[in-house]
């Protein structure tokens, strides 16, 4: 029988996030968070990082998208 080991860095691909910029620990972000709060707090050193939804308009824009293509392929899987 084998066991498969998933490793820190495999597991962080398929988990949206990015290491935080003061403590550098992965910070796993949904993307529903991106797109409806104005700021995340990194889980392990508290440190608040503000969106700049303005700058951020294109990446956000494109993040809705993806939210509901996840979102159609998620009703299709359930029928």
């Amino acid at each position: 029988m084998e066991t498969k080991v998933t490793t820190t860095s495999q597991a962080q691909q398929r988990v949206p996030g990015f290491a935080c910029p003061r403590c550098g620990q992965f910070m796993p972000v949904p993307i529903q968070q991106l797109l409806h709060h104005s700021s995340l707090v990194c889980p392990w050193c508290h440190q608040r990082l503000n969106i700049d939804r303005h700058a951020s308009a294109k990446a956000l824009s494109i993040l809705a998208k993806v939210e509901e293509a996840q979102q159609r392929v998620n009703n299709a899987g359930s029928i």
